[in-house]
Formats: structure tokens, C-alpha cells, sequence
């Protein structure tokens, strides 16, 4: 989500005008990225890490930050990138976090009930009005993604997605490099019952795409279960669910660890002809992959598949 972020900082500006609009009248279009380090405010030898530091110099400095798991010591942290935004940049600074998942993003919020003042600006859908529109969402892809990743399990979800999608498709990724981004966050966001609703010209969908903490209910994870339970009847209904549930889950990390060594490779410049991919993706052997993946970080990978 941090490529969808980074490519629209304006759009970061527009979203705390809801915050503090003294702060951002009269910013410049211009805007100024830092490295994601910045001045512990109670100890000087210290550094911070934000997920990305953004600023219009002399209006408006942020901390941003993309949540998707709970951390308690948000509490403290996001204060200290407020600070240390405000030091870096010598200007009005706060921290703003961007979280799709709603209850997640609640959780987070009712830390910080008893102390409002403490909190940091939290993106919430009521700023992003849905967009069901296909022409809008060509003129915006950026917004459109964001827009349907705040949406995706309200009842504007499945046309949020609808619009954005067909937008992504008619696009060249020539003109838009981040295409291919944005539609799998769609996708890996989506229910499985969403993803019925859509034309299936629109699910050019990967099998291999990473899933985090909110598509623990989309239709790759629900999929992926309901094969484990099948297999588990088979062998008897307790056992069978158990060693099922781990079939999926062996699977799982066997795909997810292919979809790596096979990024590595291409990073390399390596050239991956077909029948090597073939072997990684249908390889279940984790320690084999495990093999490969190490040694394609060390610069000396052969992937063959063994006897």
C-alpha cells in the first residue's frame, strides 16, 4: 500500500485539510520527501522511523503511516513522529495513518478516546467519497484505488471495485507503472462474495499475491479453507480438518515463498525462462525453495528441480 501512498502526496494534503485547513492554505504544489528517519524528541542520539515523511516546507509536515496489524506502541510513537516532523521541517507537522481495514482502524482510534488531543489524523471513508464511475476513476486511479480500499466492506464495496478496476484495465501501464499494484490491492481486498458480483473480464486475479491481516476474508483465503475442510472430510472429520488446515497452510507458504525467489530472480536482471517458473510455482518442497531463495540472494542460483 506504501507505492499507492507515495505516488500521491497531494492527495495526503487534501486529506488533512479535514484536520486543520489553517494549515494547509496557501501550501505550495510543490512538496518535499526526507528519508523515513527523524529526531527522537527525548533522546538525541535517537532516530524514529515513520513509514514515510512528506512536507509542503514552511506549511504542513507529515508522518505517514500505513497500519495493518494492532501495536499497542502506536500510543507512544505516532506523538514522537509529530515532533519530529515539526523539528525536521521547522513548520506545523502531525502524523497522519491510513488504515482500510475498519475495525482495525477502531481499535486504533479508542486508544486514544480519553486523550482526543493525543491523536493522531486517522483517513476514514467519510473523506473519500465512492466512486462507481468508470471515467472517474480513469482521471483519478489513485484516488479510485484508495477510495475502494476504505469502501471494500461497505455496500458501495463491490462498485467501488467495479469502476476501478475496468478504469485500471483501460489504462496503459506505460502511463500508470503502479497499474498492476493497484489492481491487486482491489483484488486481495475484495470478499468472495464481492468478487462474484464482478464482470469476470475484470478478475485477472494472481494466485500468488501476498495476503495480509484484512483479506483473512477475501475469496483466496475463504477458497483455501473450504479445500482444506474438503480434504479433511475425507480422512475423517477431526483429523481430517486438522491435517487439511495444514495442507492450506503448507501451500500457502510454499506459494508465497515462490512468488518471492521468483521477484528476487527478476530484481536480479536474471532472465526467468518458462519452465523455470513452472518449476518454482508448482514446487511444494519448502526446504527446496528455501535452498533456491538463498542461494538466488547470494547471486548463485540454479533452479533445478531434483531428482
Amino acid at each position: 500500500m506504501l507505492v499507492l501512498i507515495k505516488a500521491n502526496a497531494p492527495l495526503l494534503f487534501e486529506l488533512a485539510r479535514h484536520f486543520d485547513a489553517a494549515a494547509t492554505q496557501g501550501c505550495e504544489a510543490s512538496f518535499e520527501t526526507r528519508a523515513n528517519e527523524l529526531p527522537h524528541p527525548a533522546a538525541p542520539d535517537a532516530v524514529l522511523h515513520a513509514d514515510w515523511i512528506v512536507a509542503r516546507p514552511d506549511a504542513l509536515a507529515l508522518a505517514v503511516e500505513v497500519q495493518t496489524s494492532a501495536d499497542r506502541l502506536k500510543r507512544y510513537t505516532w506523538l514522537s513522529y509529530a515532533a519530529g516532523v515539526r523539528r525536521l521541517f521547522e513548520c506545523s507537522g502531525w502524523t497522519l495513518v491510513v488504515i482500510p481495514d475498519p475495525k482495525l482502524r477502531e481499535w486504533y482510534q479508542q486508544m486514544f478516546e480519553a486523550e482526543p488531543r493525543a491523536s493522531p489524523w486517522f483517513v476514514e471513508p467519510r473523506m473519500l467519497p465512492p466512486m462507481t464511475n468508470t471515467g472517474d476513476a480513469r482521471r483519478d486511479p489513485a484516488r479510485a484505488t484508495l477510495t475502494t480500499l476504505f469502501h471494500a466492506r461497505s455496500e458501495h464495496g463491490a462498485a467501488c471495485a467495479r469502476a476501478t478496476l475496468d478504469a485500471l484495465r483501460q489504462l496503459d501501464p506505460v502511463d500508470l507503472p503502479q497499474r498492476r499494484v493497484y489492481r491487486e490491492l482491489v483484488l486481495t481486498t475484495l470478499t468472495r462474495e464481492q468478487l462474484e458480483e464482478l464482470p469476470p473480464e475484470l478478475l485477472e486475479v494472481d494466485p500468488h499475491a501476498p495476503l495480509g491481516p484484512m483479506e483473512r476474508t477475501n475469496a483466496y483465503f475463504t477458497q483455501g479453507r473450504e479445500e482444506g475442510l474438503e480434504t479433511g472430510r475425507a480422512e475423517g472429520l477431526e483429523t481430517g480438518r486438522a491435517e487439511g488446515l495444514e495442507t492450506g497452510r503448507e501451500e500457502g507458504r510454499c506459494r508465497e515463498l515462490a512468488r518471492v525467489l521468483i521477484q528476487v530472480l527478476a530484481s536480479q536482471n536474471q532472465s526467468i525462462d518458462e519452465d523455470t517458473r513452472v518449476t518454482i510455482e508448482a514446487c511444494r518442497d519448502l526446504d527446496e525453495l528455501r535452498t533456491w531463495l538463498d542461494a538466488a540472494l547470494e547471486g548463485r542460483t540454479r533452479v533445478e528441480s531434483s531428482p
